[in-house]
């Protein structure tokens, strides 16, 4: 044809328009990653507020008198299981797949694209449960707002299967940035189980802008200090990581049981044949009746966690708040309740970590490292335990406390 470019002209020519291409749909995912970055630590904000409303709000009930405390404390989480009993039958629907299972499927299966619009709903539900004295956290709720932001702002930039499965990962960094003022965890999360491993320099940058975002925004909006600020302490000699090692593989051995016995309800559950909408009634009202005599169940647990870094709480209390959270969090699960599972976790690991300094003291080791360490790494070793994820639970925990001397000891429990 005359006057045609020659082959070589329009081989050049189509590789530029390529690479143009290319470069603004990364400018577009650059730009989304920040948004949803932002926009998720937001709602995550409002998200923790509305649990702490709906807590206070209860508590609030149960202070009239003797009486009122037992009524509420039982009637409160069985009305909430009622109500998320009933959002889940009739609103939400079934799913294949729930929470973080659901985010890993999109993003291998299906290129990261999500039911974005029943969000609101199950953040609602998370909100209610948890508020309502389920043994929850809220991160795995965050983790969603995060990755169905990162699906809902990939759909409205027209983005590739790729880019979305990067900006649901990037969200769900996010999640974990915002929840626990921990970008790197969140980074390492978005790696280790939304990706299963699979990330490239695309992915990588991507996640980083989302996770930098979020916590910035929590930074600006509710401080820079870490969760569980502990402080600094000086490295001791390598012997005392001795006592270290037996504390991991306590952690480990009772995150077994805690899997089995969540295992043990969900297959009861299953059994009993109890309709969807009672299931998470008769779970409330059981978790009432343990809130009777443990009523630190209910809640994230953070004070919990500050108390034994900070305090010197009774050996009994915490076995108490050991026994009844391993009873609970499985419950709470099983029973059709919405929330996470590495806030009970990280209070569980805190427990153990504390006994076990305890029971150092007791028979007089006397080259151990102090109380606070031990508490710091049996929470890192017990999630590690119960969510299969050493590098995020190592670097959750290590931003979490701020305190760089504690790495080495947290990698020596994990492992």
């Amino acid at each position: 044809m005359r006057g045609a470019p020659p082959t070589a002209l329009r081989c050049r020519m189509a590789s530029r328009k390529r690479w143009m291409m290319s470069r603004s749909a990364g400018a577009k995912t650059a730009t989304a990653a920040v948004a949803v970055g932002v926009l998720a630590a937001a709602s995550i904000y409002v998200f923790k507020h509305a649990i702490l409303a709906t807590l206070g709000f209860a508590r609030g009930l149960e202070s009239e008198s003797e009486a009122a405390r037992v009524f509420w404390t039982l009637t409160i989480p069985t009305v909430g299981g009622a109500i998320v009993g009933l959002l889940s039958r009739y609103v939400l629907g079934p799913e294949r797949h729930a929470g973080v299972s659901g985010i890993i499927e999109a993003a291998a299966l299906w290129g990261g694209r999500l039911r974005y619009r029943r969000m609101p709903l199950k953040a609602l539900g998370a909100a209610v449960s948890i508020g309502c004295g389920a043994s929850l956290g809220p991160e795995d709720p965050s983790v969603q707002i995060g990755a169905n932001w990162g699906s809902f702002l990939g759909r409205i930039a027209g983005v590739d299967a790729s880019r979305m499965r990067a900006l649901v990962a990037a969200g769900a960094a996010a999640g974990v940035a915002a929840a626990f003022k921990a970008p790197f965890a969140g980074l390492f999360f978005a790696a280790e189980i939304v990706l299963l491993g699979q990330v490239t320099g695309a992915t990588l940058s991507t996640g980083m802008l989302a996770a930098a975002a979020a916590a910035a925004f929590e930074h600006a909006v509710a401080g820079g200090a870490p969760e569980f600020f502990t402080p600094p302490q000086v490295p001791g000699s390598p012997i005392t990581l001795i006592p270290l090692v037996p504390l991991g593989c306590a952690a480990a051995l009772i995150a077994a049981f805690y899997e089995r016995l969540l295992a043990a309800d969900r297959r009861l559950f299953k059994k009993a044949r109890i309709p969807a909408v009672a299931a998470p009634m008769s779970a409330g009202l059981a978790l009432g009746a343990v809130a009777l005599v443990a009523p630190e169940i209910r809640g994230f647990g953070y004070d919990q966690i500050v108390a034994m870094l900070r305090a010197h709480p009774a050996p009994s209390a915490v076995a108490l708040l050991l026994a009844a959270r391993l009873f609970a969090t499985p419950l709470s699960l099983a029973g059709g309740f919405m929330g996470g599972v590495f806030a009970p976790t990280l209070v569980l690991g805190a427990a153990v970590g504390y006994l076990a300094s305890i029971g150092c003291e007791a028979v007089g080791y006397e080259a151990v490292p102090p109380r606070t360490t031990f508490v710091v790494c049996g929470m890192a070793a017990f999630l590690a335990g119960a969510v299969r994820a050493p590098l995020t639970a190592a670097l959750l925990v290590f931003e979490s406390t701020g305190d760089y001397s504690l790495l080495l000891p947290l990698l020596v429990t994990i492992v």
